[in-house]
């Protein structure tokens, strides 16, 4: 009974400690800079609090950061414990899965509390949070100087942004739009990156019936005309139909031919690989990938085996910046156009969100 007790003590204060990081870390991400800086102009002490918490923000996330893991160590080993005493040791695991649960369910109540009123909030944990910080300050120091070194930055060069959790940047992006430095250009752009998490590779490829492709036995001259008319350097090369690619045919390869005075090369003798992906495959992996194997073009695949599309770094790319003209884009067909006062014709191709 008594180690009972303690397991539910253990866990009310990592409940309460949870709690109020989370809403430290929503309220000063989404706290009016602004109106802090007047209050601490005008002698308010507590919003002083807050915008020196503010300019120190590598010791501020650093030190939520942690008392949140600490709370998320101590309410599942408590509530663990607790039940590994009464169905054995799948209790014990069990138990810290369905703290940690518990305290997600809680983490997004804080959030709609706090987001009702941030400045109020910060204002009022400010004390809290000093003192935290102050107390935990060696252990974020040797953390924080860890981080340095490891990533080989010295103090001056590092960003200490890097400490804001994703929820706090959207929250940074939402709030204070007047009083913000960050362009509505710069705030689309963040906003796309964010998103990129969740951005699968049917959605940004170039689907089948739009492919420019080259059957395998193509003359040399013939490949030339097409990839001239395309405008593209790379193009896909099948055999027999498109579900069968054989290779990716390089313009610089056949330039090179022609160079020569090779003619008669056949056009299998100049096939790069092809780089296959599934259609579910998540952007920003893929993004990676293309760049650490140098291949700017990927054969997107679907369930079952038949090529969906293609995809190229520069579609990934205008995911986050936009669509990217070149030379051979300027006579490019519009997505939509106006037809009389309410309508608009649109192209097929053009997904919801763009459209609204």
């Amino acid at each position: 009974m008594e180690s009972d007790l303690i397991a539910w003590l253990v866990l009310a204060v990592a409940v309460l400690l949870i709690g109020l990081a989370a809403a430290a870390e929503i309220a000063l991400s989404a706290v009016d800079r602004s109106e802090m800086r007047k209050r601490s102009e005008g002698g308010n002490r507590r919003a002083a609090i807050v915008n020196d918490q503010l300019s120190d923000s590598a010791q501020l996330w650093l030190t939520i950061m942690l008392v949140k893991s600490i709370g998320l160590i101590a309410a599942g080993v408590s509530v663990g414990f607790m039940l590994a005493g009464r169905i054995g040791p799948l209790g014990f695991v069990g138990g810290i899965l369905g703290a940690w649960l518990l305290l997600a369910g809680e983490q997004i109540v804080v959030r709609a509390l706090v987001l009702r009123d941030p400045d109020s909030v910060a204002l009022t944990l400010a004390p809290a949070i000093r003192a935290t910080a102050g107390l935990l300050s060696p252990v974020t120091f040797l953390l924080y100087r860890t981080g340095l070194r490891l990533s080989g930055e010295d103090e001056a060069e590092s960003d200490e942004s890097i400490f804001l959790s994703e929820d706090g940047l959207r929250l940074l992006m939402q709030v204070n739009e007047e009083e913000s430095e960050i362009q509505e250009s710069e705030r689309q752009m963040i906003a796309s990156i964010l998103e990129m998490d969740e951005i699968v590779a049917r959605e940004v490829m170039v689907p089948r019936i739009d492919m420019i492709t080259l059957e395998v036995n193509t003359s040399l001259s013939d490949a030339l005309d097409a990839i001239i008319a395309a405008g593209h350097s790379r193009i896909p090369v099948f055999e027999g139909n498109v579900d069968v690619i054989v290779g990716i045919l390089y313009a610089k390869d056949l330039l090179k031919c022609f160079r020569d005075n090779r003619f008669d090369v056949p056009i299998r003798e100049l096939l790069r690989p092809a780089y296959f992906v599934p259609a579910s495959k998540k952007v920003n992996p893929l993004f990676r990938e293309m760049q650490q194997q140098r291949n700017h073009l990927a054969i997107v695949v679907d369930e079952y085996g038949g090529i969906a599309g293609l995809v190229t770094i520069e579609d990934i790319l205008e995911e986050i910046v936009g669509e990217i003209q070149d030379e051979y884009d300027t006579n490019e067909e519009a997505y939509w156009q106006p037809i009389g006062e309410h309508g608009f014709l649109v192209n097929s191709r053009l997904d919801v969100d763009s459209l609204a």
